[in-house]
């Protein structure tokens, strides 16, 4: 897996190479954006309204300030930032497990140790994460951005989260309906109270499915394999395809034709008008 930060975990003197690779990989279905009529796949254009269609090489990064006014920035005005925490995450702070909110964490990577070197220290402080019960606290710049982290130990591994930070989590009191007080009922205080003990269990998620990708995916299948049912082909596209070419050499032939027969006539038109 191709490692997406290359640097190293730092901790007093301690020095550890690691690389950084992805730690969940999101299963969403991918749909294709079809024209029902001639089933050719829909193109995404970048348009400039004055200009048309825009090459790669011609479109820039710009930050708006004012009404129609931007800063433009290209790759030498990011690289021309400097931060130690680019190519190292020195950790600041140890806090307990159950001290971060949930809605704090954002993306979850694994840092994997570089070399067998790495890999003695890395499994020291793996060890200690985990005996401590603790998670590490620091800030890495990774994508353009400085981000809190918290390093937690996953089984074998080290996993690095990125947190969000305390501007970034939208507040709550924009809903007044959660000024609301809980009945003082003691009958329906004692029945939340069971439900919730009956229902106390370890989180294991393997007896979770998404029940709504399954179906959908069944349901395609069945769609396959049934003759009632539309499918569309990359041949029926190439068809159309090519009727509009021959379309369009036949709509060229006409012009051209058409164009002789002007530059023919325009002699005639000329002589006549000399008369």
């Amino acid at each position: 897996m191709k490692p997406v930060w290359k640097g190293n975990i730092a901790l007093g003197s301690i020095e550890i190479a690691v690389n950084l690779v992805s730690a969940v990989s999101t299963r969403n279905l991918a749909l294709t954006l079809l024209h029902q009529p001639c089933a050719s796949k829909i193109k995404h254009k970048r348009v400039c309204p004055l200009h048309g269609d825009v090459p790669a090489n011609e479109i820039i990064k710009a930050y708006f300030y004012e009404q129609d006014k931007y800063i433009p920035l290209d790759g030498h005005d990011f690289a021309s930032i400097e931060l130690g925490t680019q190519k190292s995450i020195c950790l600041s702070k140890f806090v307990d497990i159950e001290a971060i909110e949930p809605i704090y964490f954002n993306k979850t990577y694994y840092c994997i140790p570089d070399g067998h070197i790495a890999a003695e220290k890395y499994a020291l402080l793996r060890n200690a994460l985990k005996r401590k019960r603790k998670i590490g606290i620091a800030q890495i710049t990774y994508n353009r951005k400085e981000s809190i982290v918290a390093l937690w130990q996953r089984k074998r591994a080290i996993a690095l989260s990125t947190l969000h930070y305390e501007n970034e989590i939208l507040p709550l009191s924009g809903f007044e309906v959660l000024q609301t007080s809980a009945p003082r009922s003691r009958t329906q205080f004692d029945e939340i109270d069971k439900l919730i003990e009956i229902a106390i269990d370890r989180f294991n998620p393997r007896q979770f499915r998404d029940q709504f990708f399954i179906q959908l995916m069944e349901l395609i299948r069945q769609k396959i394999d049934s003759s009632k049912h539309e499918k569309f082909s990359q041949a029926k596209a190439e068809s159309m395809d090519s009727i509009k070419s021959v379309g369009s050499k036949k709509q060229r032939t006409v012009v051209n034709a058409r164009k002789s027969m002007a530059k023919v006539a325009e002699p005639e038109l000329a002589d006549t008008g000399s008369v």
